[in-house]
């Protein structure tokens, strides 16, 4: 899934709790969850390597979003709680990937565990459409979950 859905589920719970360790806890585990909604993210092309810019832009169009979204606010621990939690599982395979583009799979016992339990959640697709529409539906729920609040 895409960095700026995550931001924005994760967004959505620290709108309705103040405590940063209970969100960043919640924006954690939900981040799998969300995983696991069909989706279409950047693909990691051996030849190609990591992409980068088009990462930059994901992260960045989130946390603008985030920013119109909640304004100033966002810069209060339970919202930057939630956009780390909501957002770290993939900064930690991404930045290993980075750091060891050839090894395939971390060396790590924990590592290891983290980075296949991580990919077994995921339910990608290359479709485009396909796979940014139910993401598309899903910051549409959390932005309507945001209003009630």
């Amino acid at each position: 899934m895409l960095s700026t859905a995550h931001t924005i589920i994760s967004i959505t719970l620290a709108n309705f709790s103040p405590n940063p360790g209970l969100v960043f806890t919640q924006a954690f585990v939900i981040h799998f969850l969300a995983d696991a909604i069909l989706h279409w993210n950047f693909l990691i092309d051996d030849k190609k390597g990591y992409p980068i810019i088009p990462a930059f832009f994901d992260v960045t169009f989130g946390l603008l979003l985030a920013w119109l979204i909640v304004g100033p606010e966002i810069l209060t621990p339970p919202y930057l709680a939630a956009i780390l939690g909501g957002n770290l599982p993939d900064a930690i395979i991404g930045l290993w990937t980075l750091i060891h583009p050839r090894l395939k799979k971390p060396q790590s016992k924990t590592l290891k565990y983290f980075h296949d339990f991580h990919e077994d959640v995921q339910w990608e697709t290359t479709k485009l459409i396909k796979g940014l529409v139910p993401q598309l539906a899903t910051i549409i729920i959390c932005l309507f979950l945001i209003t009630l609040y």
